[in-house]
């Protein structure tokens, strides 16, 4: 971390070229650096009988790519900045991000609901980059500006929410609200009849959660943000999405309060993958 540089991923569909821009107009508001990637794989065809006759076309996909790659660049206003790269690289979109993303400070992916873009988009490669990279992954969707709404974070009271908060603070503009929500509900436990639940205490042990987690990005040297926090009743994978309509960005950290190892992804975050309804920042801890 600290290269001052986004890594965007794009695959020349509307989306892809969508996300450009926005992680163009973002590099601009934050001043950060740009590196827009592209990657290839050697075409499944080449390789069958007659595949050799396709050679010399397909040792023209990288140059081609690399065209295409610019022409993209300088139609969202990038491509005069020195701060600039375009690089396109043969291998499978996901390992490709991940191991640029060593020099990166995030990466950004776009995302369509209309489900029809194949390899880049949110579904395999966005899953498997939020599990394992380093650094924040933003996943945004298709049509997505920069808004001047709230940054709203998801606050479970594990070290990863506290880590999205505090990036949720450091990334904020200068008098935009970072607000910190943690969700409470009914387990099935209680729905069941078999425990007795004490509603006030569950909304209380939820605002000291999120309150506790504030405290801790506020005592942080060089934040000097405040934050809003607030409860809200229901399940997060429905509350998040209902918050973030009117967001900026929202933001979650990787994993929930469970520290279940095993899991790739918290359930939270991964059911937030497959809609974001504003620009999602999954936060490792």
């Amino acid at each position: 971390m600290g290269s001052n540089r986004i890594l965007v991923g794009t695959d020349f569909t509307p989306t892809g070229e969508g996300v450009v821009s926005w992680a163009a107009a973002w590099c601009r508001r934050h001043d950060r650096n740009l590196t827009v990637v592209h990657a290839w794989s050697y075409p499944w065809w080449a390789a069958g009988p007659g595949g050799h006759e396709s050679a010399a076309s397909v040792d023209e996909l990288p140059s081609a790519a690399r065209r295409r790659l610019l022409a993209s660049v300088r139609a969202h206003g990038s491509a005069d900045s020195a701060g600039t790269e375009c690089c396109v690289v043969e291998g499978e979109p996901a390992v490709v991000l991940r191991d640029l993303s060593v020099d990166a400070d995030a990466v950004v992916l776009g995302s369509d609901d209309r489900h029809h873009v194949p390899g880049w988009m949110t579904g395999s490669v966005a899953r498997r980059l939020a599990g394992s990279l380093a650094v924040p992954l933003i996943v945004v969707p298709d049509g997505a500006g920069l808004p001047g709404g709230p940054v709203v974070v998801g606050v479970d009271g594990s070290t990863n929410s506290i880590a999205a908060l505090e990036w949720a603070c450091q990334h904020a503009c200068a008098g935009q609200e970072v607000r910190a929500v943690s969700c409470w509900t009914a387990s099935l436990a209680h729905l069941a009849g078999v425990v007795t639940m004490n509603f006030d205490l569950a909304e209380d042990e939820a605002r000291r959660r999120v309150e506790d987690a504030a405290q801790a990005v506020a005592g942080r040297s060089g934040l000097g943000r405040s934050v809003t926090t607030s409860t809200e009743f229901g399940d997060p994978r429905e509350v998040l999405p209902r918050l973030a309509k009117d967001a900026a960005m929202l933001v979650v950290g990787t994993h929930g309060s469970t520290g279940l190892a095993s899991l790739v992804l918290g359930s939270v975050t991964s059911a937030l993958l497959h809609h974001p309804a504003c620009p999602l920042v999954v936060v490792p801890g």
